[in-house]
């Protein structure tokens, strides 16, 4: 069982509201292709903490 400190869970709430915002924008967009499109944008600039950013071309 993993142990959840308060910054974890801050960090965690941060992300979905970020999630959220992101989920909001690309709702704005009527077509799922564009929607798919535009997350794959986003996605590609990525960076984690452990690593450089994603290039998944």
């Amino acid at each position: 069982m993993s142990v959840f400190t308060a910054a974890t869970i801050m960090q965690s709430e941060e992300f979905k509201n970020e999630l959220k915002e992101i989920a909001e924008i690309l709702n704005q967009f009527k077509s799922e292709a564009v929607q798919l499109k535009v997350l794959d944008m986003l996605a590609g600039q990525l960076t984690f903490p452990s690593g450089p950013p994603i290039n998944r071309k």
